[in-house]
C-alpha cells in the first residue's frame, strides 16, 4: 500500500511538471500596460501548440480580456501590445487557454500581479482618418469592466488531472 501511495504521488508530480508554466510576470510584480509587455513561459513538446492569453482579475474588478490569440506555445514568450480598458489594481493573472477541440480550458495561470498603468485610447484629429486611434500612457483607468470571469483559481490544467488521479488511487487502496 505504501508503494502504491508513493507511486501515485510521483505520478501527480510528474504530470504537473510536464505542464506549461508561466514564468513572467512574477508574484506581486508591477506591470505597466501603457507599453508592450512580454509574457514568458516554459513548456514541453506535448503542450498545446497554440493558445489564447487572457487577462483576468477576480479581485473586485471582474476583468476577463483576451490580449492575444493564436499564440505559438513553442516560442516561450509573447509580446503583448499596450492594454487599455482595464482598471488599475492588484490581483491580475494571465490565463493560457487552449482552443483545441480535444483540449479546451485553462492550460496555465500566472502568479498574481499588479497593473500600475494602462494605455488610453484617444481619437486622432488628423484629416487622413476620422476613425484612427492612438495609444498614450496614463495612470487613469476605468473603474470597472463588465466581462464575465472564467478563472479557476490556482487549479490548472494537467495539475488538476494529476491530483484527481492521485486521489482516486488513494481511495482505491
Amino acid at each position: 500500500m505504501r508503494l502504491l501511495t508513493s507511486l501515485s504521488l510521483l505520478l501527480a508530480f510528474a504530470v504537473s511538471a510536464l505542464a506549461v508554466s508561466i514564468t513572467s510576470p512574477k508574484e506581486d510584480e508591477d506591470v505597466d500596460f501603457s507599453k508592450p509587455y512580454t509574457v514568458r513561459w516554459r513548456s514541453v513538446p506535448n503542450d498545446a501548440s497554440n493558445f489564447t492569453i487572457t487577462l483576468v482579475n477576480t479581485n473586485g474588478h471582474n476583468v476577463n480580456k483576451d490580449v492575444a490569440t493564436g499564440v505559438d506555445g513553442s516560442e516561450g514568450e509573447y509580446r503583448i501590445d499596450a492594454v487599455s480598458g482595464v482598471p488599475l489594481g492588484d490581483g491580475y493573472q494571465f490565463n493560457f487557454r487552449s482552443t483545441a477541440r480535444n483540449n479546451q480550458g485553462i492550460l496555465a495561470q500566472s502568479q498574481k500581479f499588479n497593473v500600475t498603468k494602462v494605455a488610453r485610447r484617444t481619437t486622432n484629429n488628423d484629416n487622413d482618418s476620422d476613425n484612427a486611434t492612438k495609444t498614450s500612457s496614463t495612470d487613469d483607468a476605468p473603474e470597472e469592466t463588465n466581462a464575465a470571469v472564467g478563472s479557476l483559481g490556482g487549479m490548472v490544467g494537467s495539475s488538476v488531472i494529476a491530483g484527481v488521479v492521485g486521489f482516486a488511487v488513494l481511495l482505491a487502496v
